[in-house]
Order: structure tokens, then C-alpha cells, then sequence
């Protein structure tokens, strides 16, 4: 789905008690990523996001997206 059809979905769907950093998210999404969002990305969303940064493993197998989150995340 469009980037920007997700970032709206996930701000109506979810919360920041599911997921702490869904505001930084949706901002890398639609500001960094600005590719559509694949059925897996869709998918392991709310998962990743009850993940704490220093608890990701990037050898996991979550989507490349949540890799590049976490780097980006790592620097604001």
C-alpha cells in the first residue's frame, strides 16, 4: 500500500503504549522511506513495535525497513 495510506492506518490503529516510537515512525516512513509499505512491513508492524531499540537484532528477520528505522531512530 502507499506510504502515506499506512502512516495514516497506523496513527488510527495504533497507540504509543503498543508502540512507543509510532510518532518517529510514521515521520521515517513518510519522510526517509517513501516506498510503498509490503504486505510483510505491514504485517510485523505492531510486533517491531513493542520491540525496544536495544533489544533489536538486525540479523532477525524483520523487513529492511525496520533496519534502516532503527539506524535512523538510533541518530535522532
Amino acid at each position: 500500500i502507499p506510504n502515506e495510506t499506512a502512516c495514516i492506518m497506523w496513527t488510527h490503529l495504533l497507540t504509543t503504549a503498543q508502540f512507543p516510537l509510532l510518532d518517529l515512525w510514521v515521520k521515517f516512513i513518510s519522510e526517509v522511506y517513501k516506498k510503498p509499505v509490503s504486505k510483510d512491513l505491514w504485517q510485523q508492524t505492531l510486533a517491531f513495535g513493542a520491540t525496544k531499540l536495544e533489544e533489536y537484532d538486525p540479523s532477525g528477520s524483520w523487513p529492511s525497513a525496520m533496519d534502516e528505522f532503527v539506524e535512523y531512530a538510533k541518530r535522532q
